[in-house]
């Protein structure tokens, strides 16, 4: 996700949407790389909990008359493209497992600072509350991936 300074609770929306369509996205990249079963398992379960979320983020924007802005194409080429070199390297759970955590570590600092610059400004709580559902989940996913880092 970019940096932003949300102003409105679309804005928030958006990013949020950004946050969970590039995991969701970078997670299905990586999968087809990933021997360990217990990581395989534990990204396609991520891959779900994101794809909820991205409907529910989809949900809200519709509410407010919105619809979501689809990943930037060079950006998620990039990114697809930073997957397949690092992966190409070295194709280990611990590797994979360090770059699930890097991602996952810039995307909830990302949502986190636009979440704090969005509270207090009359952003409606339901929206606050899909971003800081977000949040919560990244930082528990954070923990989780930890274990294969061994």
């Amino acid at each position: 996700m970019t940096e932003t300074k949300p102003k409105t609770a679309e804005e928030l929306l958006e990013g949020t949407y950004r946050n969970v369509r590039m995991c969701a996205d970078s997670l299905l990249d990586l999968l087809p790389h990933v021997q360990e079963e217990a990581l395989k398992s534990e990204m396609t379960t991520e891959v779900s909990v994101y794809e909820a979320f991205s409907s529910r983020v989809v949900k809200e924007l519709h509410a407010l008359g919105a619809t979501p802005a689809e990943i930037n194409p060079v950006a998620r080429f990039s990114a697809k493209m930073g997957t397949f070199w690092h992966t190409l390297t070295d194709p280990s759970a611990p590797h994979i497992a360090q770059m699930i955590l890097e991602g996952t570590t810039m995307g909830v600092g990302n949502l986190l600072r636009a979440l704090h610059e969005a509270e207090n400004t009359g952003v409606p709580e339901s929206v606050l509350a899909v971003a800081r559902d977000v949040c919560n989940y990244e930082e528990e996913t954070m923990e989780r991936i930890k274990s294969f880092l061994k």
